[in-house]
């Protein structure tokens, strides 16, 4: 009697730390953001860390065709030359991100945002789109706020 409640027990915390963690697969089938499992959120009065958020990690050439990627949050990660054809990004924040070459063309952007992180350089930390490939893209209320290489008009 005593093992089964144990077994029991053991089994409802694996329940609950698999209901805590978050899978976000690409096209090509690969695991984007490793099993991602949301932390306490406050440390001495400060936000420790935003659920979803993907924080200095490369995606750098990655397959990410018609990705669903809805409200994601990536802080200083490599998006250099991926192909996000297609993807839904809506409502996705890109900041401090480097996002040279990547290729959005067709992607759902529909209130993303496009920002800095605050450093003690003001060179540092800036999101960067030189070269990016926007054909068809939908940009509809779009927020860029000090960005590298953002198409004018």
């Amino acid at each position: 009697m005593w093992k089964a409640r144990v077994k029991t027990a053991h089994l409802h915390r694996f329940r609950q730390r698999l209901s805590n963690v978050r899978f976000c697969r690409a096209a090509d089938g690969s695991i984007l953001n490793e099993a991602t499992r949301l932390k306490r959120r406050w440390l001495n009065g400060m936000v420790r860390r935003i659920p979803g958020m993907t924080e200095k990690e490369s995606f750098a050439g990655k397959d990410l065709r018609q990705a669903t990627l809805d409200g994601r949050f990536y802080k200083m990660c490599d998006f250099r030359g991926a192909d996000l054809r297609g993807a839904s990004l809506r409502g996705t924040h890109f900041v401090g991100c480097d996002l040279r070459d990547a290729d959005f063309r067709w992607a759902d952007l529909t209130d993303a945002e496009f920002g800095y992180v605050m450093t003690h350089d003001p060179n540092y930390g800036l999101t960067d789109v030189t070269g990016a490939n926007w054909q068809g893209a939908c940009l509809e209320r779009v927020t860029v706020v000090r960005v590298i290489g953002w198409p004018e008009g």
